[in-house]
């Protein structure tokens, strides 16, 4: 369940963005909202002063304020010692579903797709993550990747509740490297939704590429993409792209990771 959600702050565009996707969410879904500001917080206030490039955190704070409040949101609000991904993984056992931001610029860079801190967070993040784009829209419309193994039923079970909650539509997309093992996941998803008495689509791929699933999206016309984490060591996606951290940085979507 939902309960608690945490958003990271910042200074930029996208940064805000996140926190009014988060603040709609919230407000949607009747969960409590942290707001945290990771910033390198030095004991020593001379230390401090010598520092250059140092984030001002007030005028930081006091935006995350005005945009809260445009959304009926009371949040609460924390500045959190530490900038690294370990930090923002070890403050996450305080809640159920982590918001993070993506500048859309990250397109510009074709192939070389880099966003290291981004990266590392979902390397080692064990609560579902939602990386929200410049251009993402408010939530309406809800794809969930199904390929059937422990990730993907969470991910449907955590779309099965964001859907109830928000009155939002779902649309599965069964993914797999045959036809007669897609069936049998649509089937399998069907079955599990049985009670369910909302608006569900249904979706089939043979084949399972970031291409598959974009495409997935861009049929359903769906504003979020629900996805499990990829299947591969944590040696393979420090070196390689995973199918999950590629969806990510390519969609025009918001998009959450379940691990």
């Amino acid at each position: 369940m939902i309960y608690k959600m945490m958003v990271a702050l910042g200074p930029n565009p996208h940064d805000h963005k996140a926190l009014e996707y988060a603040c709609q969410l919230s407000a949607r879904l009747g969960a409590h909202l942290v707001c945290g500001l990771f910033m390198d917080m030095p004991r020593d206030p001379e230390e401090a002063a010598k520092r250059k490039n140092v984030i001002n955190p007030k005028p930081i704070l006091g935006a995350a304020n005005s945009i809260c409040a445009e959304y009926n949101v009371t949040p609460n609000i924390r500045t959190i010692s530490g900038t690294s991904a370990e930090r923002v993984c070890q403050q996450m056992h305080i809640a159920d579903l982590l918001i993070m931001r993506i500048p859309e610029s990250l397109k510009k860079d074709g192939l070389r797709l880099v966003y290291d801190r981004l990266d590392r967070v979902l390397l080692r993040i064990t609560k579902p993550a939602l990386i929200v784009h410049e251009n993402t829209r408010p939530l309406e419309r809800l794809l969930v990747v199904y390929d059937g193994d422990f990730y993907s039923q969470r991910a449907l079970q955590l779309s099965l509740e964001i859907c109830m909650r928000t009155q939002a539509t779902m649309t599965c997309l069964s993914i797999a490297h045959t036809e007669p093992l897609v069936g049998g996941l649509t089937q399998e998803v069907k079955e599990y939704l049985e009670f369910y008495d909302g608006p569900v689509g249904y979706l089939e791929e043979v084949g399972k590429s970031v291409t598959h699933i974009l495409e997935g999206a861009k049929q359903a016309e769906a504003d979020l993409i629900v996805l499990g984490a990829t299947k591969r060591g944590r040696l393979y996606e420090i070196i390689f792209n995973s199918i999950t951290e590629s969806v990510v940085k390519l969609a025009n979507h918001a998009v959450l990771v379940c691990r």
